[in-house]
């Protein structure tokens, strides 16, 4: 499978492409944090983890992220 990155096709990656995900939200992205939350959930690039994604996805939720917003709201349907 192939991604569309700036004009250009580029192998998929699921490994780096959650350590980029995770890098950018030590530094405090809110898209890096709702990207790493989809990883953990979907166990893309790392073991499926859907207490973790929920972890990860709801300090993005409490800033008001809506993507993180609507993710979460997911899961939590999801698992009831």
């Amino acid at each position: 499978m192939m991604i569309y990155v700036s004009d250009v096709f580029v192998p998929q990656n699921p490994e780096s492409h959650f350590y980029y995900a995770k890098l950018a939200a030590t530094q405090g992205s809110l898209s890096g944090l709702t990207r790493t939350g989809l990883c953990l959930a979907k166990g893309y690039g790392i073991s499926k983890s859907i207490g973790g994604a929920q972890k990860v996805l709801s300090i993005a939720a409490k800033r008001n992220y809506p993507d993180a917003i609507k993710l979460l709201k997911i899961l939590e349907d999801a698992t009831k």
